[in-house]
């Protein structure tokens, strides 16, 4: 089973981790998300703003 983590979990994530492979971890699920044909555009406006 895989989950993932709401985009709003992954950008709180990315502005307040204290461990940095946490905050790079995180960048890397937005990017991937930004980048993905099937992410909605409100969602890759919220993602490109963070």
């Amino acid at each position: 089973m895989t989950f993932q983590k709401p985009t709003e979990d992954l950008i709180y994530q990315l502005s307040r981790d204290e461990d940095m492979t946490g905050r790079l971890w995180a960048l890397r699920q937005l990017k991937t998300r930004l980048d993905a044909a099937t992410t909605a555009a409100d969602e890759k406006t919220r993602i490109s703003v963070a």
